[in-house]
């Protein structure tokens, strides 16, 4: 209706632009002949033009008519010339109030939007906190055994389902309200996050201390400064996640995705990253041991056949035995600043996987 509307308006206006420009055409094609006929009179010397003076004609001259006609008809152009350019105005002032008010009714339509998807949102953590407080207390979710167990089965179902309706920070709360219930800490917790929706939780600053969340979905993921101590995060996806100054000791980050991670001076003794993909990781100031443990097994992160292409390795403090194992540190930018080609020429370094390619190469 409203297009329809729009289209009568358009075309409204349009015809009356039409007019308006025929008119004027009009009076300028009637004042161009008058004037050339003026000039003609005079050149010629004709009586009836009236622009010779001739003492006893006494018969109205064309330029008699000329001085009684071109004033109103100047007046009238003039007067319909103001009132066009002041419907014009007129137009155009309801024309933006009309685009603002349209601009208006949308951000209002916007902003309800969010607020009711806010609430769903709200309802939904609310109502999923009342029922696994139920399956805890009425069902014992405790005490289920074996993957299999119906009330695990329900527990993980409902999980993955409200997770994926979550904003970022909402999945955080749930994901505390997991680790704090003692869900999912262990070898075999009680929920499965595998393939999980993690992606933007906020977790700043979080306490998740063996927490087992392997195989989730966590980009983009907001993990600074939280305590992962002996979690397990074996080949979830953290491209893109914000893992700086996080506490990754012991941790178990094993064929996980890495990329564009940022693991600015996070601790990471004793973390497992073996065949881990760290390409264009930002490790910058990072602490590869941990000098709270005094056994040099937990201390020192394993990175073997992990690959860190691109990755910022800027004031990291790591042993050159520990990077040996690596299987590719292409473009990567070394603890002295210096791209990994020329730190390795310096240091005389080469990888474990291309030592023993050169050595096949010198066997055969």
């Amino acid at each position: 209706m409203k297009e329809k509307e729009q289209s009568e308006h358009s075309h409204l206006k349009s015809n009356g632009n039409k007019l308006g420009r025929n008119i004027v055409v009009g009076i300028a094609i009637v004042i161009l002949f008058v004037t050339i006929f003026n000039m003609l009179g005079y050149v010629f010397l004709w009586e009836w033009v009236g622009v010779v003076n001739y003492e006893n004609i006494k018969t109205k001259t064309l330029w008699d008519w000329t001085e009684l006609l071109l004033v109103p008809i100047v007046l009238a152009v003039g007067v319909w010339w103001l009132n066009k350019s002041e419907k014009e105005i007129e137009l155009k002032i309801a024309e933006k109030r009309r685009l603002e008010d349209k601009m208006v009714a949308e951000q209002r339509a916007t902003t309800e939007r969010e607020i009711a998807r806010d609430n769903q949102r709200q309802n939904a953590l609310e109502s999923y906190f009342d029922r696994m407080t139920s399956l805890l207390l009425d069902y014992d979710l405790r005490k289920s055994e074996g993957i299999r167990n119906e009330v695990r089965s329900v527990a993980r179902t409902r999980t993955l389902a409200v997770l994926r309706n979550l904003d970022g920070k909402r999945k955080g709360q749930l994901i505390k309200f997991l680790h704090e219930s003692e869900l999912i800490i262990g070898v075999d917790p009680l929920i499965d996050l595998r393939g999980a929706d993690l992606r933007e939780v906020d977790l700043q600053g979080a306490f998740l201390l063996k927490a087992n969340m392997s195989e989730a979905d966590f980009q983009y993921a907001d993990l600074r400064e939280s305590n992962l101590k002996g979690a397990n995060l074996w080949r979830s996806d953290l491209s893109h996640a914000n893992l700086s100054k996080a506490h990754l000791s012991g941790a178990k980050i094993s064929e996980a995705k890495l990329f564009d991670a940022d693991m600015s001076q996070s601790v990471l003794g004793g973390t497992d990253l073996t065949a881990s993909e760290l390409n264009q990781t930002n490790l910058r100031g990072a602490i590869f041991h941990d000098p709270d443990q005094y056994n040099s097994k937990l201390r020192t992160a394993n990175l073997y056949f992990a690959r860190l292409d691109r990755a910022n390795l800027k004031d990291a403090v790591i042993s050159v035995n520990q990077l040996e194992g690596l299987q590719s540190l292409d473009n990567a930018i070394m603890m002295n600043g210096k791209k990994y080609r020329d730190w390795a020429k310096e240091q005389s370094f080469q990888l474990s996987n291309q030592l023993e390619d050169r050595e096949n190469e010198e066997a055969v």
